[in-house]
């Protein structure tokens, strides 16, 4: 339905109902503007009109009933759960569950009726959280990998070398090489 508003002589409009509720609430509009519709002979003060009712139901027929947009859980809530709970089992899918995650909160904001915030918000916490952790691991690894490699190479060169027993220790000078009795 087209409202039309009109506010110190001048005519604001057309609003849809849900428009001029939410113009109204923020403050756009006041109370004390006027308003006029398809069917009215004449215009009425807002603050009486049965625009402000809770059961007032659009007149014009070519409103839709129950809403715009697809209802029902956001698909992209789906993949972005399972995709955060594959991140255990392997590191690829950690970056997707983080994609989807966004996807379904754009999705859930455009598209009201939807639902699945929850599932996207899993999604994406576990997502980002493997992606940490999978980058701790790989940093700690390659941190340690030069340490290893080396220690590797220090065990390749003595085991290289032929085994020689140490030698005798040497008595000092003046002393009595055999041992006390």
């Amino acid at each position: 339905m087209a409202i039309f508003v009109q506010r110190n002589s001048q005519k604001l409009g057309p609003y849809t109902l849900a428009e001029l509720r939410s113009q109204l609430a923020s403050g756009a509009l006041s109370l004390k503007d006027y308003v006029w519709w398809t069917g009215q002979t004449e215009w009425i003060p807002l603050v009486g009109s049965p625009v402000l009712a809770p059961g007032f139901e659009d007149p014009d027929p070519a409103v839709k009933k129950g809403g715009d947009g697809p209802t029902g859980t956001s698909p992209f809530s789906i993949a972005a759960l399972v995709a955060g709970l594959l991140v255990f089992m392997a590191f690829f899918t950690s970056i997707p569950a983080i994609v989807f995650g966004l996807c379904a909160l754009d999705d859930l904001k455009k598209n009201k009726r939807r639902t699945g915030r929850r599932m996207a918000l899993i999604g994406l916490a576990l997502g980002v959280l493997s992606t940490g952790i999978w980058g701790v691991l790989v940093g700690l690894y390659y941190y340690n990998s030069d340490t290893l490699e080396s220690m590797k190479n220090h065990d390749e060169a003595v085991n290289s070398q032929p085994f020689v027993p140490p030698a005798p220790k040497a008595s000092a000078p003046g002393t009595n090489a055999a041992p006390a009795q």
